[in-house]
């Protein structure tokens, strides 16, 4: 019988802040797992994946030859924001990584490769239990789902959204495309600017305009489990 023991390597890059309420610890985790079987050592796990983002981002630029300005603009954020992620300074969230995406043209999950692979046709990636690229936030753990395929159309990741504590709500997110989230496990509690709060249970599912101010918060004092899948 052959059985599955995580081998796990972290590969961390960066440090940051960000905007109050969702202050990110900057930290982009590479795990890998390897197979053994019982009485045998454990199988190489597979080569760690690490990635600079705010150097993938400025190698972007200097390709299309944009100044900083030209490239905030393009991106729709402030300069002084663009230079802090490419020195490092800020790790950004999903929403900024989507407008800095949607400026050069690609998808989140190409941003996030060291060197975009060429489109193909009959396309299909795989991603295996506890193999997805970490992206942690003070207010998540974003697992990102089937990175290895770019220019998809959707952004499914998995994401551990931490126990709130206090009576009020982070701040909203707003980004391009449309939302769904499904609980995995937990509690968790919708918050939007148009709709009143709405309790999500395990199983329950919530597909919303992203444009519009939302945010979501684990309940009952432990964290949730959930699927996001953003379509742009």
């Amino acid at each position: 019988m052959i059985s599955r023991r995580n081998t796990t390597a972290l590969a961390v890059s960066g440090r940051a802040t960000t905007r109050a309420g969702d202050t990110p610890t900057g930290k982009l985790f590479a795990i890998g797992a390897g197979w053994t079987r019982p009485g045998q050592a454990t199988a190489p796990a597979p080569p760690q994946r690490t990635l600079d983002v705010g150097a993938r981002i400025r190698a972007l630029r200097a390709q299309r030859r944009w100044t900083l300005e030209a490239a905030a603009q393009a991106f729709g954020i402030g300069r002084s924001t663009l230079r802090k992620v490419e020195a490092g300074r800020m790790s950004p969230t999903i929403g900024l990584l989507q407008k800095v995406a949607h400026g050069f043209g690609m998808d989140i999950a190409a941003l996030l490769q060291p060197e975009p692979r060429p489109a193909t046709t009959g396309r299909l990636t795989v991603t295996r239990a506890g193999q997805g690229e970490l992206h942690e936030t003070a207010l998540h753990v974003h697992e990102l789902l089937c990175a290895g395929l770019a220019n998809k159309r959707m952004l499914p990741f998995r994401s551990t959204i931490k126990a709130h504590h206090g009576d009020q709500p982070p701040p909203f997110y707003r980004h391009d495309g449309e939302e769904l989230i499904i609980v995995l496990d937990g509690q968790v509690t919708l918050w939007s600017e148009h709709y009143a709060p709405t309790r999500l249970d395990a199983g329950d599912a919530a597909y919303l305009d992203a444009h519009m101010g939302h945010c979501f918060i684990a309940e009952g004092g432990r964290d949730a489990t959930v699927l996001f899948v953003v379509a742009e």
